[in-house]
């Protein structure tokens, strides 16, 4: 399959493409090299990490940005058929608005970034006493710090600072979660492909007045101002063509919509 490079450099491109499909991209040895992400959480950690072996540590846990489960929906403008599927569970829905050939690909899509926004609900930083023979996209355990930090972490950073008071070793790390779509099962399910399109069916189609913004549409129509990013998510081709359109490089994930656009909020109802 073609596809096309627009207004990214290769890099960008390439970082871009592997992202939609639960790939990563890091350099070493002087060459790019693409990595399964749920391959690597999945290796044996190299080592044990208590707090007596840092000089200080913290970490951050944060459901924000965080999801149960995703819809996704596309609609080929050129038949006007819908690809739709669902995986995971329907507590804290993320709603991807993209294109996909087709169901497989779409589940693939979906998968890959429901479990990518997961992967920051547990963070950690530390500095170490001694430095250790670790590199980045290896796991570790946490041993020692008590209640939800305990357990294996993937290190997304290692950073080596030489200094007047000597040589530092730190560490940025996530906490591994669980991933949906786990050991090939997909846990998903799909919707008709050939299905006519119908955008108010998985809400309600609303246009935008003017002062309004997603985050009181979220907190109006889906009770609170934090789902503004399922509106968002669910509408973000229309969005991102209409912030273009007002001159903007982008809409700044949401922050900028404008009078008259047409939205789709997913779960909403319509005022009584």
């Amino acid at each position: 399959k073609e596809l096309e490079q627009s207004n990214h450099t290769d890099s960008a491109f390439l970082k871009l493409l592997c992202e939609k499909y639960g790939l990563n991209l890091k350099v070493y040895d002087t060459k790019a090299v693409i990595y399964d992400v749920a391959k690597y959480e999945d290796k044996n950690t190299v080592t044990k990490i208590s707090p007596i072996q840092c000089t200080q540590w913290s970490y951050n846990n944060s459901i924000l940005g965080t999801y149960t489960g995703a819809v996704f929906s596309y609609t080929n403008s050129k038949d006007n058929k819908t690809i739709s599927v669902t995986v995971g569970k329907s507590d804290r829905l993320l709603y991807i608005n993209e294109s996909a050939d087709d169901e497989a690909d779409a589940m693939k899509k979906a998968i890959a970034k429901v479990n990518a926004s997961n992967r920051e609900l547990i963070t950690m930083s530390l500095e170490l006493v001694d430095p250790m023979a670790i590199i980045a996209t290896n796991c570790v355990d946490l041993a020692g710090f008590g209640g939800e930090v305990d357990g294996k972490y993937f290190i997304t950073r290692v950073t080596h600072t030489i200094s007047g008071n000597g040589y530092v070793q730190s560490l940025n790390l996530r906490k591994v979660v669980s991933r949906i779509g786990d050991g090939g099962k997909e846990d998903g399910q799909k919707g008709n492909a050939s299905t006519e399109n119908n955008s108010a069916a998985d809400g309600m189609e609303y246009i935008v007045k003017k002062g309004d913004n997603l985050w009181n549409l979220a907190k109006k129509y889906l009770s609170k101002g934090v789902k503004m990013r399922e509106i968002y998510e669910a509408n973000k081709d229309v969005i991102e063509k209409e912030a273009k359109r007002h001159g903007k490089k982008d809409s700044d994930n949401g922050h900028w919509i404008w009078e008259g656009t047409k939205l789709n909020i997913p779960g909403g109802k319509k005022d009584s």
